[in-house]
């Protein structure tokens, strides 16, 4: 599925290649030792490292990740996504 020039992941990381511009949607986790961490919500629950400059995106949040793969990086949890942009995807967000 094309969705705005984006390859729309989750699809098995091991069709995912160097280089390629996804978009992947889930939430993001705690599980990585180096990087954030986020698993799928599509019921594979695929785990992704997220390689960029982002805050204000705490655990436990549902976001959609642009970026590009990376093969190799010090990331050492699935795989690694250098972030493009990061938005929040929760339906409802409570404004503050």
């Amino acid at each position: 599925m094309i969705f705005l020039g984006f390859l729309f992941l989750p699809l098995s990381p091991a069709f995912a290649q160097e280089g390629q511009a996804i978009a992947v949607l889930g939430r993001l986790t705690t599980e990585g030792a180096e990087c954030q961490t986020l698993r799928t919500t599509d019921g594979k629950n695929t785990l992704f490292s997220l390689l960029g400059t982002f805050v204000g995106f705490p655990s436990g949040l549902p976001v959609i990740v642009y970026g590009t793969i990376v093969e190799l990086s010090s990331c050492q949890a699935g795989t690694t996504i250098f972030v493009q942009s990061i938005s929040d995807s929760s339906p409802l967000r409570p404004r503050s």
